[in-house]
C-alpha cells in the first residue's frame, strides 16, 4: 500500500472518529425485505438427466435483509445491512460458505457529506466501508467477484441468484459543477495474508458530463479502472454515452481498452450497445429493447454485473463472447408486467481443437467440437405482479438451446417462482 493512501485513510479516521464522538442520532431508519424463491434448473450441462453439480432440481432458497440507516449531525450517515441466503432444510453447507444461517454483514458504510467543507472549496461526499460500487453500465466494476456465481449459501446451480455483490473501499463522488460528477475511489477487492502479498487492489476514476436537453439530454462518461494483482496490473480505458434522441427512445454505447502486463501486455476491449423504446401512452404500455455486447478472447471481466440472459449468465463466461439480444415487454393492467428476452450467443473466437474443454463460470468444463463459434440461443419469459403495494410475486420460465460450439445438445431450462415482500 503507497504511502498517499495510507495519509488519506489516516484522514478519513480520524475525522469519523471525531465525528462520532459527538454525533447526535438525528433519526434511524430500518427497511428490508424477504425473497422465496422455488427454483428447477434441469441440463445444465446439455445432457439428460441430472447431476448435482450441473442441474438444481425443486430448490428452495430465502433471501432475507435487514437495512438499518441512522442520520447524524454534522452531516455524517451510517447505514448497514444484514442478510441471510439459505436453501430451505438445509442442514449443512450447500454453498461455499461455512454455514446456512450464517448473517453476513453486507454492507457496513459511513458518509460523510460535504467532506472538509471549510479546508476544500470543491463539493466531496466520502464513503468508507463496505458499500455497493457500480461505475457505468457495470461492465468493469458492479459486483465483487461478479454476478455469476457469487459467495453465498445457496446450492450450487443457483449461485447466481446470490445478493453479495458489496465492495470494501473508499470512494469520494465529487461534484465540481451541476453537470460535471467525478467519482474516485480505492477497492480492497480480496485480501490475502499480511505477509504473501495476494491483495486484489483496485482503482477508480470516473468522470461523467451532462450536455443537458439542447444536446438530445447526452450524458458523455469516461472511466480509468486498475486491478493490481499478484499476477501482474490490468488497465482499463472506457468511454460511455447516453442520450435521448427522441423522447421515450434511450440509446447506449460504451468501449473499453484493457491492456493486462500480466500476459505480456495483452490487449484486448469491449464493446456494448443499446436502444430502448417505450410507448407509455399507449394500450398496455409496450416497450422494445436491442443491444450487442462484444468481449474479446482475452477480456478480463474483473468484477462486472452484466447479464445477457438468465442461464447464459450462470453458464457461459463473460469473456470471448457476443450477444445478440432483444427484449419486449408489456403491462395489460397497472399492476402486471410481462417480459420477454432473447439472446443469440456465439464466442468472439474459435474453438481450435475438436474434444476441447469449455470450462463453465459454475458447472465445469464441456466438450467442444473445433471451428465453431456459435455457443447457442436462450429465450426467457417472465411476469411481475404486484400483489400488494409491499408484495411482488414472480414466475419465469427459461430455455437455452446449445449451439454447435458444444457435442451434448439437450436444451437446458429453468422454472423460476418467487415472492418478494419490502417493508
Amino acid at each position: 500500500m503507497n504511502k498517499k493512501l495510507i495519509v488519506i485513510m489516516i484522514l478519513a479516521l480520524v475525522v469519523g472518529v471525531t465525528a462520532a464522538a459527538f454525533a447526535e442520532v438525528q433519526n434511524v431508519k430500518v427497511s428490508g425485505s424477504m425473497t422465496a424463491v422455488g427454483l428447477s434448473r434441469e441440463s445444465l450441462n446439455f445432457q439428460k438427466g441430472l447431476n448435482a453439480e450441473t442441474s438444481a432440481n425443486n430448490e428452495f432458497a430465502s433471501i432475507s435483509k435487514i437495512d438499518i440507516g441512522a442520520n447524524l449531525t454534522d452531516n455524517v450517515d451510517v447505514n448497514f445491512r444484514l442478510l441471510n441466503e439459505r436453501a430451505w432444510a438445509a442442514t449443512g453447507n450447500t454453498g461455499t460458505n461455512t454455514s446456512t444461517n450464517e448473517i453476513d454483514l453486507a454492507l457496513a458504510y459511513i458518509t460523510l457529506k460535504e467532506f472538509m467543507k471549510e479546508t476544500i472549496s470543491v463539493p466531496l461526499n466520502l464513503i468508507v466501508g463496505r458499500q455497493v460500487i457500480k461505475i457505468g453500465s457495470g461492465l468493469m466494476v458492479g459486483a465483487n467477484g461478479t454476478n455469476q456465481n457469487n459467495t453465498t449459501q445457496l446450492p450450487p446451480g443457483a449461485g447466481d441468484f446470490s445478493t453479495r455483490v458489496s465492495f470494501d473501499g473508499i470512494v469520494g463522488v465529487w461534484d465540481l459543477t451541476p453537470e460535471f460528477t467525478v467519482i474516485s475511489g480505492f477497492v480492497k477487492a480480496t485480501e490475502a495474508a499480511v505477509t504473501a502479498g495476494k491483495d486484489t487492489d483496485v482503482y477508480i476514476v470516473d468522470g461523467s458530463y451532462k450536455l443537458g436537453e439542447n444536446a438530445m439530454s447526452t450524458v458523455l462518461e469516461g472511466t480509468y479502472v486498475a486491478a493490481r494483482t499478484v499476477r501482474g496490473n490490468v488497465n482499463n480505458y472506457g468511454g460511455r454515452a447516453t442520450l435521448v434522441p427522441v423522447e421515450n427512445l434511450n440509446v447506449e454505447g460504451e468501449y473499453v481498452y484493457q491492456v493486462s502486463n500480466a500476459f505480456r501486455n495483452r490487449a484486448s476491449d469491449a464493446i456494448r450497445l443499446g436502444a430502448n423504446f417505450a410507448m407509455p401512452d399507449v394500450t398496455w404500455k409496450p416497450g422494445f429493447g436491442v443491444d450487442y455486447m462484444r468481449l474479446s478472447n482475452r477480456w478480463n471481466k474483473l468484477h462486472e454485473s452484466l447479464s445477457p440472459a438468465d442461464l447464459a449468465n450462470l453458464i457461459f463466461d463473460n469473456t470471448n463472447l457476443s450477444v445478440v439480444g432483444a427484449t419486449v415487454s408489456a403491462k395489460p393492467m397497472d399492476d402486471l408486467k410481462l417480459k420477454l428476452r432473447y439472446a443469440n450467443l456465439n464466442l468472439t473466437k474459435k474453438i481450435a481443437d475438436n474434444g476441447t474443454t469449455y470450462t463453465s463460470t459454475a458447472l465445469g468444463a464441456y466438450t467442444t467440437n473445433a471451428n465453431k463459434k456459435a455457443l447457442g440461443y436462450e429465450i426467457d419469459a417472465g411476469l411481475a405482479y404486484d400483489y400488494t403495494s409491499d408484495v411482488q410475486l414472480g414466475l419465469n420460465y427459461g430455455v437455452l438451446k446449445p449451439g454447435k460450439v458444444f457435442t451434448a445438445k439437450k436444451a437446458a431450462s429453468q422454472v423460476l417462482g418467487s415472492m418478494k415482500v419490502s417493508f
